[in-house]
């Protein structure tokens, strides 16, 4: 029962990370965008 708990916490920080780095994706092309609109 142990390493299914450590399956699933694993899953959960693998899924976390996931999310996290496209959400900074998203926030660096929405910077990018912003940057190239306020220099036209």
């Amino acid at each position: 029962m142990a390493w299914c708990t450590k399956v699933n916490k694993l899953a959960m920080t693998a899924l976390r990370l996931a999310a996290a780095r496209k959400a900074q994706m998203v926030d660096e092309a929405v910077l990018l965008d912003a940057t190239a609109e306020a220099l036209l």
